[in-house]
């Protein structure tokens, strides 16, 4: 290899340091040079490609129990920030961690009791039940599973959802289902 000046004369310092990189270079492994390919990427590097992504703590990286759910939830990362607010982003950010089905059924009614004022002596109270009459912003979510999440999954998962939903509408049932 070396390097030859314009005027035809060596610099044998300068190979030597030609010599170093290009063994250096050579011995690198590629997959690790790329950490954007989240399959390859060390297990220790993917919570710093998570902070990179905008995909820490309940916004999808704390719902992922396994490696293989954090490297999913990272690939699809920047399509949930792309869509956020919209129900495909939530369904997007659910099917990562492994559920094989989303439905999100938009304009919910959800039942209300409200007490009325009027009591028994026996110690039961009476209520009155309303609807909401008014439910465009409303939303509930329903998926599918080959296994049965635990409380802390289903808590992750409400987290993730309201991380990932539009302001203005609210959740109000979700249902985990297990085929």
């Amino acid at each position: 290899m070396g390097r030859i000046l314009a005027t035809g004369a060596r610099v044998p310092h300068i190979e030597v340091f030609d010599d170093i990189y290009a063994a250096r270079m050579s011995a690198l492994d590629i997959g690790q040079c790329m950490p954007n390919l989240v399959d390859l990427v060390n297990e220790s590097a993917l919570i710093w490609l998570a902070s990179q992504f905008g995909i820490l703590g309940d916004k999808g990286y704390n719902a992922a129990t396994t490696v293989t759910e954090k490297r999913e939830i990272i690939k699809r990362a920047v399509e949930i920030q792309r869509y956020k607010g919209t129900p495909y982003a939530i369904k997007q950010a659910i099917l990562a961690l492994g559920y094989t089905d989303v439905i999100i059924t938009e304009g919910v009614a959800w039942p209300v009791f409200q007490y009325d004022g009027t009591q028994a002596y026996d110690g039961t109270a009476q209520y009155g039940l309303l609807t909401l009459g008014n439910a465009w912003a409303t939303f509930k979510v329903e998926t599918f599973s080959d296994f049965t999440p635990t409380y802390e999954q289903q808590l992750q998962l409400f987290k993730l959802i309201n991380e990932n939903k539009n302001v203005r509408s609210q959740l109000v049932e979700l249902i985990t289902t297990t085929n």
